[in-house]
């Protein structure tokens, strides 16, 4: 008996090796083209009531801002298509909610305030390796203020728990 391999053999082995090193490659190409973004929640998040505001322009009782840092650490840009929290509803990111921010009083004459981030404008383009800081503002804010952001992109969802303080207690736990 000899130990000769048959053609078919052969060809088995090899269209094997082919398509396990197809299926690395596939892999890795994957790998490089999945967005990673890394998001860090700036301590300047916070929710308030609306009768803190001068305007009445939004008929709700509580707002939330929402600070983050936005990193894309991929090689190809990245757009945010939607923003939301999910807190018994979905409440979604407001391009237009802007308001002056509120003040609060240190001494007879002396005020200070918390400058949110600038407002993101939904779609937001990240660029490849750029990071940004930006706020999403929700002017209906309902419920709970522990609760999930939702980010989506075209390729891959995110979500981020989330624990708001009230401006008045942020401003007091800062300062």
């Amino acid at each position: 008996m000899k130990n000769t391999i048959d053609i078919n053999s052969l060809i088995s082995v090899l269209s094997l090796i082919i398509s396990v090193g197809s299926l690395f490659i596939n892999y890795l190409v994957y790998k490089f083209y999945t967005p990673k973004l890394i998001f860090k929640l700036i301590p300047h998040s916070y929710y308030f009531y609306m009768k803190d505001l001068k305007s009445n322009e939004y008929d709700s009782e509580k707002a939330a801002v929402i600070s983050l840092k936005i990193s894309n650490s991929s090689s190809f840009p990245i757009t945010i298509d939607e923003v939301y929290i999910k807190n018994h509803t979905k409440i979604f990111h407001n391009n237009d909610f802007t308001f002056a921010p509120i003040e609060i009083k240190l001494e007879k004459n002396k005020f200070s305030y918390l400058r949110p981030e600038t407002i993101a404008k939904i779609p937001l383009r990240i660029e490849p390796y750029d990071t940004i800081q930006i706020s999403f503002r929700f002017p209906f804010f309902k419920g709970s203020n522990n609760f999930k952001l939702f980010l989506s992109t075209p390729r891959r969802n995110y979500s981020l728990r989330v624990k708001l303080l009230e401006y008045h207690e942020l401003y007091r736990s800062l300062f």
